[in-house]
């Protein structure tokens, strides 16, 4: 069984497609140049005629610039499966669909609220917090949040809360995976259905490829589990595949809120070692601001299901004495908006002191490498914490190709001795602070649905950053006479897969 899920883990994987594609296009020029040799400046000239046509098509895009340079590469270098692949893509119904019908499933859950009076009390305290609210009627409130600042110290509290539910238990997430910590959650989720708690679980599809059997929702099914998969894999047949539930949130009750890095399977709580010690975190929130979540997580079920559940029944309107403010918000790539990036820009412009980043991938567009960079030049301290040990090694040397730019400018750079860091923190001068699903790289900024919390003169602040404090003694500060010294060959191949990284 290990070794079938390994082989399907590499047979999908995007490295081993892309070298299929490039095969396909050597073949393809071999067997022009050899049968068709007479018409070979025929060919030629009609094939610089199209990627012409296809450049201009791309440059009057709505598209990051990023992502035009990548496929203006691509058109240019391999014209034939290039100008495939960009009208094959950018061509393709389904994306198109599925954006009409989350903005008329988000315009109901907007309504929802309204008529609920979950609005009674909005807090607008700031731009960002004006730009959620505004756009996507995501809104700030005064509540109740606990930092977890490991697997280990989310774990237990989950397991009790999930315990002490009475009505609903709402779980997304990107990965399951059978094993210690998915049985416990499992066995509770069992029995609370008995008791008469209504269940639901939204999984990522990727799952499938090797992770859980393909019928593991009936599975779910028969213990009275309501189970769906977002966008089962079904490889070569449709580009929206590419867009993966990234979002990790969970809703109790209505009245407990829980969103971060952890997935469901042991490395997450380091019951298993994988790459090391497994440094994640996580967030619990009460209070209004918890039905943002619920919104979010029927919002991805409806998507996923033919049946079009309300969104009334699991509204819950509560009192809280905090003072701390959070939004709770959803980003998804199909609005348009970059709603995690706009996050991360704001506030690291409105940093006036430091900057505190954890982040497992480092995969920086032009506006924050620039933003990243401009905040150190003007004498703040930007400190990004990275893995040492990575899960993927394509792309850490991809985020290493960044630390020459980011340390001339700066900015520090740590690495995490101990093992992988899978936290997506964001902290600002002790005032503003995220904790999400929301990597700093393209796929969580561009393709991915994601999902983070804002947190803004709230006390559980100061805990995210006891955390970074205390996580960067376990690392080894990076400096220019390290990056120096990096193998050529890991230089180069990061710096060619920077080409190519809002593809991956």
């Amino acid at each position: 069984m290990k070794f079938l899920r390994n082989l399907s883990r590499l047979l999908f994987s995007r490295g081993i497609i892309s070298v299929l594609v490039l095969m396909i296009q050597i073949f393809i020029i071999f067997f022009i140049y050899h049968f068709f040799l007479d018409y070979i400046f025929y060919f030629y000239g009609v094939s610089i005629l199209l990627s012409i046509v296809v450049v201009i098509q791309i440059l009057n895009s709505y598209q990051n610039p990023a992502f035009q340079l990548s496929w203006i590469i691509l058109v240019l270098a391999l014209p034939v499966f290039g100008i495939f692949m960009y009208l094959w893509i950018s061509s393709q119904y389904i994306p198109k669909k599925l954006g009409r019908r989350l903005n008329h499933l988000h315009k109901k859950s907007l309504t929802a609220l309204e008529n609920a009076n979950i609005y009674q009390v909005p807090v607008l305290d700031s731009p960002v917090s004006n730009y959620l609210s505004r756009v996507f009627g995501y809104r700030t409130f005064f509540g109740d949040a606990t930092y977890f600042p490991s697997g280990e110290d989310f774990f237990p509290d989950f397991l009790e809360e999930l315990k002490k539910a009475e009505k609903f238990i709402f779980l997304e997430f990107f990965i399951i995976e059978r094993g210690y910590m998915w049985d416990s959650v499992l066995e509770i989720l069992k029995e609370k259905v008995k008791n008469g708690v209504e269940v639901r679980l939204l999984y990522d599809g990727t799952c499938s490829i090797s992770l859980l059997p393909l019928n593991y929702p009936e599975v779910l099914e028969s213990f009275g589990i309501s189970c769906l998969q977002y966008s089962p894999i079904r490889p070569f047949i449709s580009t929206y595949h590419n867009n993966r539930d990234h979002r990790k949130i969970v809703v109790i009750d209505g009245a407990i809120g829980y969103t971060g890095g952890i997935n469901l399977a042991d490395e997450y709580i380091n019951e298993k070692v994988r790459f090391g010690y497994w440094k994640d975190a996580a967030i619990k929130i009460k209070g209004n601001a918890v039905n943002t979540f619920t919104t979010l997580f029927l919002e991805m079920w409806n998507l996923s299901s033919e049946q079009q559940e309300s969104i009334y029944p699991y509204l819950v309107n509560s009192k809280t004495t905090e003072k701390g403010m959070i939004t709770p918000y959803g980003d998804h790539p199909y609005d348009r908006e970059e709603v995690s990036k706009n996050v991360y820009l704001d506030l690291i412009h409105r940093a006036r002191k430091y900057i505190h980043i954890m982040t497992p991938y480092l995969v920086l567009d032009n506006e924050l490498l620039s933003a990243l960079k401009l905040a150190a030049k003007e004498g703040l301290e930007v400190v990004i914490m990275m893995p040492h040990i990575p899960d993927k090694q394509y792309t850490y040397l991809l985020a290493r190709s960044y630390y020459a730019q980011l340390l001339q400018a700066g900015v520090k750079i740590y690495e995490f001795t101990s093992g992988f860091v899978h936290a997506k923190n964001l902290v600002v001068d002790g005032e503003f602070a995220t904790v999400g699903s929301v990597n700093f790289d393209y796929r969580s900024l561009y393709l991915n649905y994601e999902c983070g919390c804002l947190l803004q003169n709230h006390k559980c602040i100061k805990k995210i950053e006891k955390d970074f404090s205390g996580t960067i003694k376990m690392c080894q500060e990076i400096t220019l006479k390290k990056v120096e010294k990096y193998p050529i060959f890991q230089k180069i191949y990061g710096k060619v897969l920077r080409l190519f990284a809002p593809l991956m």
